[in-house]
C-alpha cells in the first residue's frame, strides 16, 4: 500500500511538471493561430512520420539484440523486437522510460541465470545512446555555433562523453572487483553488455547514429510541412538537448518539456509558438499512436499477461537492477 502511495505520488509530481509547463507555454498560444498550424499538416506527411519511426525503432531493437547476442543469450530477431514493442507500449502507456526498459527486458523471457545480464544490456542500451545523441550534439554545436546555446555547451557535452566513455571501459570491470565470485553481479556477461571490440561496438554505434539521427530528420520533415526557417543543421544542435531533457523522468512522457524547449529554440529563428507547440504535438501523437498500434498488433498476449511477467521476475533482481521496486499491476 505505501508502494502504491508512493508511486501515486511520483505521478502527480509529473502531472504536475507537465501541466504547469503547458499552462505556461499555452498562455502565449493564439489557439487559432495553433490550430491552422494543425491544419497544414498533411496525412501523407503523417503516414511518412509514422513510417519513419517505426523504421527508427526496428533499428535501435537491432542495436539491443547486438548487445544481447554479445552476453552469449540468443532469441529469435522476431522474439527481440516483439520484446522491444511491447517495452514501447509500456513506455507510451505506463508513463516512464524505466517501466518500458524493465518490460522489455522482461519480455525476452529471461531464463535461469541470464535476468541481471539482460537488465545489463538494457542499461547499457541506454549509456550507450546517451553518449551517441551527445556526440551528435556536441559536433554540431561546435560547428555550427548557434546563438541559441552558450559557447561553453559543446564542451560540456564533450566533457560528459568523456564521463561516460570512461564508466562504459571501466565500469563494468569495477563491478567485478566489487562483488565476490557467485554474486548476481560478479558475471564475465555483464562486462559483455558494455563491448569493448571494435566488432562489437561499431555495429552498435552505427545503429545508434542512424537511429537518433532519424528521429532529428523527423522534425525537420515537421518544420519542412509547416515551412519553418529552420535549418537541418540548427536541429542537429538542439534537438538532441530537447530529446535528453524530455525523457528525464520528470514529466509525463516528457510533456511540457518538449513543448517549452522548442519554443525557447525555435524563437531564435522567428518561428511562433503555435507553431513550435505543433511541432512537439505532432511527435508525441505519432509516438503515442505508433506505439499504441505496434504494442496491439504485435504484443497483444504480452499486454494481457503483463501483470504475470512481472511476477515471474524476482523482485529482488529487479530492486538491484534499478534500485527500486516496480509497482505490480
Amino acid at each position: 500500500m505505501a508502494e502504491q502511495r508512493k508511486n501515486l505520488l511520483k505521478f502527480l509530481l509529473k502531472l504536475s511538471v507537465s501541466g504547469a509547463l503547458l499552462a505556461f507555454v499555452f498562455t502565449k498560444v493564439d489557439t487559432t493561430k495553433l490550430a491552422e498550424s494543425f491544419r497544414a499538416v498533411s496525412l501523407e506527411t503523417v503516414i511518412l512520420l509514422s513510417t519513419l519511426y517505426l523504421a527508427g525503432q526496428l533499428v535501435s531493437a537491432l542495436k539491443w539484440r547486438v548487445l544481447v547476442t554479445a552476453v552469449g543469450i540468443t532469441r529469435p530477431l522476431f522474439t527481440t523486437i516483439r520484446a522491444y514493442i511491447f517495452g514501447m507500449f509500456v513506455n507510451s502507456f505506463a508513463f516512464g522510460t524505466v517501466g518500458g526498459d524493465l518490460a522489455r527486458a522482461v519480455a525476452l523471457r529471461p531464463g535461469k541465470g541470464e535476468r541481471t545480464v539482460i537488465f545489463a544490456t538494457v542499461f547499457a542500451d541506454r549509456v550507450h545512446g546517451l553518449g551517441v545523441l551527445l556526440g551528435i550534439g556536441a559536433l554540431s554545436i561546435l560547428a555550427v555555433q548557434p546563438p541559441s546555446l552558450p559557447f561553453w555547451a559543446g564542451g560540456a557535452s564533450g566533457l560528459a562523453i568523456a564521463g561516460i566513455a570512461l564508466f562504459w571501459w571501466l565500469g563494468p570491470k569495477i563491478l567485478q572487483r566489487l562483488f565476490p565470485p557467485g554474486h548476481r553481479f560478479h558475471q564475465p556477461q555483464i562486462t559483455k553488455a558494455f563491448p569493448q571490440s571494435w566488432d562489437t561496438f561499431l555495429p552498435v554505434t552505427l545503429l545508434s547514429v542512424i537511429f537518433h539521427l532519424s528521429q532529428i530528420f523527423m522534425f525537420f520533415i515537421i518544420t519542412q510541412e509547416l515551412s519553418l526557417p529552420l535549418p537541418l543543421a540548427y536541429l542537429l544542435c538542439v534537438m538532441p538537448v530537447v530529446n535528453i531533457l524530455a525523457t528525464l523522468p520528470l514529466s509525463i512522457q516528457g510533456l511540457g518539456v518538449r513543448e517549452a524547449l522548442l519554443t525557447y529554440f525555435f524563437s531564435f529563428y522567428s518561428v511562433g509558438h503555435e507553431q513550435a507547440v505543433t511541432c512537439g504535438a505532432i511527435w508525441f501523437l505519432i509516438v503515442t499512436v505508433v506505439s499504441a498500434l505496434c504494442g496491439v498488433v504485435f504484443t497483444p498476449d504480452l499486454i494481457r499477461s503483463g501483470e504475470t511477467i512481472l511476477k515471474d521476475t524476482e523482485p529482488a533482481e529487479i530492486i538491484q537492477f534499478t534500485g527500486k521496486k516496480q509497482q505490480r499491476g
